[in-house]
């Protein structure tokens, strides 16, 4: 599973912890860790129990009316799951990493750069995906990688081109000419 990359006090894992804490009555303190529910790989004895787990979670929450906060989701039940599977379920953090699209640019999170095995797109779920579904189902094929790059909203291998820049590199150049003299 893919499990976020927050630190021990970061207000989500608190959250998580808190409402765990309430759920079970636990006295001892825990800290989740936070894991998406977009993506899990294991074998289907593996599926098996995290299913029962996660259906089990939801029962508990369910039995106790449990009033959970609107913001928690399916990412909670996911990640006490993980957590009564410790044994089990593994990070997937070292095959996989999160990749913001479309208006954003950073170098140490570009998939040209820092290949991965898997991308995760949280921001293309209701656009490029559905898109990608609609053209294999159109034309019984997938677009070739350059323009699966340009409809999921992933940047270029390179940054963008500023006006700026270039107009501070031209001031610069002019600067050097004239204080040669």
């Amino acid at each position: 599973m893919l499990d976020g990359p927050f630190t021990y006090n970061h207000p989500v894992r608190n959250l998580y912890s808190a409402e765990y804490k309430k759920l079970y009555n636990a006295e001892k303190e825990i800290k989740l860790i936070k894991y998406g529910s977009g993506f899990i790989g294991v074998n289907k004895r593996q599926t098996s129990l995290f299913m029962e787990q996660c259906l089990s979670i939801y029962e508990d929450i369910k039995r106790k009316d449990f009033d959970l906060d609107v913001l928690i989701g399916d990412e909670f039940i996911t990640s006490i799951a993980a957590f009564h599977l410790v044994e089990v379920m593994k990070s997937a953090r070292p095959y996989m990493d999160v990749y913001w699209s479309l208006n954003f640019y950073l170098t140490s999170t570009n998939y040209i750069f820092d290949k991965m095995v898997f991308l995760h797109l949280p921001d293309q779920k209701r656009s490029g995906f559905i898109y990608l579904f609609d053209y294999f189902i159109k034309k019984n094929k997938f677009p070739s990688y350059k323009q699966w790059y340009r409809i999921l909203g992933l940047p270029k291998s390179k940054p963008p081109f500023y006006f700026i820049k270039l107009y501070i590199r031209i001031k610069n150049k002019i600067s050097k000419v004239i204080s040669r003299g």
